[in-house]
């Protein structure tokens, strides 16, 4: 992926020429020249912006990738390494969001609560 600083400066300079030869086509009173040039900065902003709308959306994606790694699935809650508080199912399953599940019971991790969700969750203990 490109560096964003260098995306940035590339950024300025384009808008920076497009400017600098609006003012020429201005100077020299040539109008077709000029609104061409509006036009053509227009579009500029918007492939600027349809471009940090992808770059966005990738982001976004590569995230949920790395956390769809990350989950474990043993039931009825997911986990992550390292990690023995539970993640909320309904959450991850429906929005792709790990939320920890908060412990109702004193810590015996019986009974859990999702804060976003509010579903109230319990784990089944076997039989002995």
């Amino acid at each position: 992926m490109t560096d964003p600083i260098t995306v940035l400066g590339l950024t300025k300079k384009t808008s920076d020429i497009i400017k600098d030869a609006l003012d020429f086509a201005r100077e020299t009173k040539n109008t077709d020249l000029a609104q061409k040039l509006i036009d053509l900065y227009r579009d500029f902003v918007d492939l600027a912006d349809a471009n940090q709308e992808l770059k966005n959306e990738i982001q976004r994606l590569q995230s949920q990738i790395r956390l769809k790694g990350a989950m474990v699935f043993k039931a009825p809650f997911y986990y992550q390494e390292g990690d023995s508080t539970p993640f909320c199912p309904k959450c991850y399953e429906t929005g792709d969001r790990a939320v920890h599940l908060v412990s109702w019971d004193a810590g015996r991790g019986d009974h859990w609560f999702c804060t976003v969700c509010q579903q109230s969750l319990f784990r089944r203990q076997a039989a002995v």
